[in-house]
């Protein structure tokens, strides 16, 4: 039989590549839908206390659920101090609008997923977020807070949950560096605080008044 003559469609490489990046891709945003679905269905149950903030039993940390509506997570019993100290914690995140942009961050790393480098940028992210939370908490209740502040790092995270991927912020290795920031973290002086200022300011100056190439 002679052939038909019908040209059989080429399948390139770039469209291969382009089909596996894609792939990639929706593994990632699947994972991070997957993952706010099933800490909502898990922690459905929780107790209303006041305004925002809930109580579950669950054998984690608290946490703040909910990317429009924001909601703060602590662990049942929680009360006194330490519930000061994560409360002030926490709204500084929703002030800040880390709820937000965590899956935000998540998502644009998504699109260079099969680069490792990614993922620990994302995971530097997250410490950052987290230790800056803690410095702004020993900067509003005072460096006299430090130890009982680190000792309730540690308390959570030995109740750290499976169940809380997307909300890592109670992981041994991060809450190693979490303490480690706050027990060396010292209130800059109103001294340093002008230099620095005026750095910047003399810095930004001197760029605004450069002559383009």
């Amino acid at each position: 039989n002679e052939p038909s003559g019908v040209t059989p469609f080429p399948i390139r490489p770039e469209w291969i590549v382009l089909s596996i990046w894609l792939a990639g891709v929706m593994c990632c945003v699947i994972y991070l839908c997957r993952s706010l679905s099933r800490n909502r269905r898990h922690f459905r149950n929780a107790v209303h206390v006041y305004d925002n903030v809930y109580e579950h039993h669950d054998s984690c940390g608290s946490f703040v659920g909910g990317i429009f509506s924001p909601k703060i997570y602590v662990p049942a019993g929680t009360e006194g101090e330490a519930l000061e100290y994560i409360l002030v914690h926490e709204n500084i995140h929703i002030r800040r609008w880390d709820n937000r942009i965590k899956p935000f961050a998540f998502l644009m790393f998504s699109a260079l997923w099969f680069n490792p480098l990614v993922w620990v940028a994302y995971r530097l992210l997250i410490t950052d977020m987290e230790v800056s939370c803690d410095e702004a908490v020993i900067r509003k209740m005072g460096s006299d807070c430090k130890k009982r502040y680190s000792y309730l790092l540690l308390t959570m995270a030995s109740g750290e949950n499976r169940v809380l991927r997307s909300h890592a912020a109670f992981g041994a290795g991060m809450v190693k560096e979490r303490i480690h920031q706050v027990m060396k973290y010292n209130k800059p002086t109103k001294f340093m605080t002008s230099v620095l200022a005026t750095v910047v300011l003399v810095c930004g100056c001197g760029i605004a008044s450069s002559d383009p190439p």
